[in-house]
């Protein structure tokens, strides 16, 4: 049993890399399975070091030298705050990174509850408020809104929220929408953005919208979400615009299994701390497919959500629903499923 957070880490790292030196070899044997002696290890260690119901897993990867190895990391801080623990290391200079261990008291001692490795202090934002105040000056109310083009041709945005019999070759299902939360938006500025990619990466959206709380809906069909909707204002549209960032280009890349509608200043400048926790989050959402919300900022209210985007990594168009006056009541994002 370990009396400190510390001392549980310790044990760890060192628990860590005698199952590593030990299955080593089958990885160096040709024609050897070193993962049918790794796998069993890591359930060791997780079974040993792991606090119960944590969902947290350790990564299954095998490569040298060992991310975990005694003298290869320092602590530099412990912080406790009741039953929670959290121990920074200084990861030596083949890694160059820094780690923190969350730790939960527990009968059976301090337990880990997971551990995150950053490249930079995870106290630092990806972003400065300058500089998302720049890339927000570029927005406002008024912004241009460019129609469709050849591309959106054969979407229609209308599609994924029409509930009732969907078919797509041999697959047949039915579209349900569903509230998904609120989100508040303080700025007006809005951006759509992979979780997974870092903040800089992120840009708003031109056209800005009154700042308020919104409701949000997701459909799904086939097991997937199909869409994820921001309700703007009463109605249907009767016409729809593409949803361009400002400097044009409506459609959004994917690379981690998801995307998130989210107030831009308050999303832009998340510590990169607070940014792992939400992806961490969304990674033991047990509801698939996966939407929840996100407070970034400084109070409770939920400014992001993230959904699990429809068959995966890809690219996938935004639109704006407009009402008969031309002003925005709905924005859209098509997660391409219903034909």
């Amino acid at each position: 049993m370990a009396a400190t957070p510390q001392a549980r880490v310790e044990q760890f790292v060192t628990d860590y890399f005698a199952r590593w030196e030990a299955v080593a070899p089958h990885f160096e044997t040709a024609g050897g399975d070193g993962f049918a002696h790794w796998l069993p290890a890591l359930a060791g260690l997780e079974e040993r070091h792991l606090a119960p119901g944590t969902g947290f897993r350790i990564e299954t990867s095998f490569g040298r030298p060992a991310p975990f190895r005694p003298g290869g990391e320092t602590v530099t801080a412990v912080t406790t705050d009741g039953d929670t623990s959290t121990v920074r290391v200084a990861v030596d200079d083949v890694f160059e990174s820094i780690r923190e261990y969350v730790l939960r008291r527990t009968p059976d001692g301090w337990l880990i509850d997971h551990y995150v490795t950053y490249d930079d202090d995870p106290d630092l934002p990806y972003v400065t408020a300058g500089e998302a105040a720049a890339l927000v000056a570029a927005c406002s109310p008024t912004a241009p809104l460019a129609p469709l083009g050849p591309e959106d041709d054969e979407r229609d945005p209308r599609a994924p929220f029409r509930p009732g019999p969907a078919r797509l070759d041999d697959l047949e299902g039915t579209v349900e929408v569903r509230p998904a939360g609120t989100l508040t938006t303080t700025s007006g500025v809005l951006t759509v953005v992979d979780l997974g990619y870092e903040n800089d990466d992120a840009r708003p959206l031109a056209r800005t919208v009154p700042p308020g709380t919104y409701p949000v809906e997701v459909s799904t069909v086939f097991g997937r979400n199909a869409g994820l909707r921001l309700l703007l204002g009463p109605g249907e549209p009767v016409a729809w615009r593409r949803a361009e960032v400002a400097g044009g280009g409506h459609v959004f890349g994917v690379d981690a299994g998801n995307l998130c509608l989210a107030d831009y200043p308050s999303y832009a400048v998340v510590v990169r701390r607070d940014k792992e926790h939400a992806l961490d989050l969304l990674a033991r959402e047990t509801a698939r497919p996966a939407v929840r919300g996100h407070a970034f900022g400084d109070d409770d209210r939920v400014t992001a959500v993230v959904a699990g985007s429809g068959w995966g990594d890809g690219a996938y168009p935004a639109y704006w629903g407009l009402d008969a006056a031309g002003t925005p009541v709905q924005l859209v994002v098509d997660f391409v499923v219903v034909p």
